[in-house]
């Protein structure tokens, strides 16, 4: 459900889980426990909050139930101009957002930014700079590429205050293992430990953002306050790779 936001716009703030006697007492449950994703629109403004029950199991709700019955959930957009946003959006979708006619976009590719100039309005050639953009690409040639776009999650592993802390170096090799076997299994693409001071590294996950927020939780590293992690949902292009 976050990322069908995050496709509207949205930014994704933060993650978090609520349990304890607090929670309890408010809803009325016994050892009940919820995740919250907080999304806010691009440039500030009202936060939206989503929850979702990790316990108890959620129940089924009617598929007739009237508009007006008490415990319905709905959240309205304004838009100053519907039907410009239709029209922009029918004349440059693609493949991945086109289900969407609120997507902002850029080219064809979506981004959580504000609105941005048509791709006709790009260099029909690019401008070589040594060796390293000699190939002209067309508009035509971007959208085709934009169809095929799959979504992925971006992890941003950010060094915490505790990477010094007794016995680093055997949880970052706990960390090193695991991240490799998440590789093995698929569940990462892409492994890109990073040579710096403040960030560790960054991977392409295939799984949706919240479930690779879960994984990324139970990293030993970011478990010990040695790292941090980040996520963002991201698209990216099936078949990439780093060259051999």
């Amino acid at each position: 459900m976050t990322a069908s936001f995050v496709s509207l716009g949205l930014e994704a703030d933060r993650k978090m889980a609520v349990e304890g006697a607090f929670l309890d007492t408010v809803i009325g449950m016994t050892d009940a426990r919820t995740e919250i994703f907080m999304l806010r629109p691009p440039g500030g403004g009202t936060t939206l909050e989503l929850s979702s029950f990790t316990r108890p199991d959620h129940l089924p709700g009617s598929s007739a139930a009237p508009a007006n019955e008490l415990g319905l959930r709905n959240v309205a957009f304004e838009v100053h101009d519907v039907q410009a946003a239709v029209d922009h959006a029918a004349g440059r979708a693609t493949a991945w957002w086109e289900a969407s006619a609120n997507t902002r976009a850029c080219g064809g590719w979506t981004t959580s930014g504000g609105p941005k100039e048509s791709s006709s309005r790009w260099p029909s050639t690019s401008r070589s700079r040594g060796n390293v953009m000699s190939t002209t690409v067309t508009d035509e040639q971007v959208q085709a590429l934009a169809a095929t776009a799959k979504p992925y999650s971006l992890a941003l592993l950010h060094w915490g205050p505790a990477r010094t802390m007794d016995g680093a170096h055997a949880i970052e090799r706990e960390h090193q293992r695991r991240m490799v076997s998440l590789r093995a299994e698929g569940v990462i693409a892409i492994l890109c430990p990073v040579a710096s001071d403040t960030v560790a590294g960054v991977a392409i996950m295939t799984v949706p953002a919240e479930e690779a927020a879960e994984i990324m939780a139970e990293d030993p590293c970011v478990r010990a306050g040695m790292m941090r992690c980040e996520i963002n949902p991201c698209h990216g292009f099936p078949g990439d790779a780093l060259p051999a």
